[in-house]
């Protein structure tokens, strides 16, 4: 019996979890930061299983859209084409959540935990309709816009936006457009663009920022060293 303890001993105690990764087709390095992400928590010994891959009914468009936002004089530009592509990315979102059979199977699944970028919010939405209460929003890039959700500080004075048309010395004018543009049109009309479209499905569905602010941990993919200063 004690050889037996002794033997057993020698195992390593081992607990793994399972997590559910959704990732976005938006942009090849959000995806691309997703399954490293993957990678190193199957690394560790835990199971990580991808959602279902119907989420690119809308590539072709951003790349038409992604070519023209570079050649845009105005912040204003950009923003009529993002709007354009919240609606289409709503009903990508659906298109994903009502795949046959979709939601009963990774129901079943348990998982213990969950991450998505906070690109894009089809993600926390599916966490929250799966009952996933631990879950974490990751970014590739410190994005300026969404300091509300990720709650790291963000000074529009001299932090530029992502759909701003300056640096970070800005003329006074400058620095109001890019509040504005940070404020108004990213913050105020993405998610509620988005929301609009899901709500249509899903008319019983919790606000957008709402389940975007109750996940469990940020993980930015951020380096201090060339990155804007912000306060701390």
């Amino acid at each position: 019996f004690m050889r037996l303890l002794l033997y057993l001993s020698l195992f390593p105690a081992a607990y793994s979890l399972k997590f559910l990764a959704f990732s976005t087709q938006f942009a090849r390095a959000h995806a691309n930061y997703i399954a490293r992400l993957s990678d190193v928590l199957v690394e560790a010994g835990h199971e990580v299983i991808p959602q279902c891959k119907q989420a690119r009914v809308f590539d072709d468009f951003l790349d038409r859209v992604s070519a023209n936002i570079w050649v845009m004089r105005h912040s204003v530009q950009m923003m009529q084409e993002r709007r354009r592509v919240n609606a289409i990315w709503g009903h990508a979102c659906l298109s994903v959540l009502d795949s046959p059979g979709l939601l009963d199977s990774l129901k079943l699944e348990h998982f213990d935990a969950a991450f998505s970028e906070s690109a894009d919010v089809c993600g926390p939405v599916l966490f929250h309709l799966l009952g996933i209460n631990k879950w974490a929003v990751t970014d590739s890039v410190a994005i300026q816009n969404n300091f509300d959700i990720t709650q790291t500080p963000s000074n529009p004075a001299y932090v530029p936006g992502m759909m701003a048309n300056a640096g970070e010395q800005m003329s006074f004018v400058e620095r109001l457009g890019n509040t504005l543009v940070a404020t108004q049109f990213m913050i105020g009309t993405v998610y509620s663009d988005i929301e609009g479209v899901l709500r249509e499905r899903l008319p019983d569905l919790p606000p957008v920022p709402e389940i975007l602010a109750s996940n469990s941990l940020v993980f930015l993919n951020s380096e201090p060293l060339v990155d804007f200063p912000r306060p701390s």
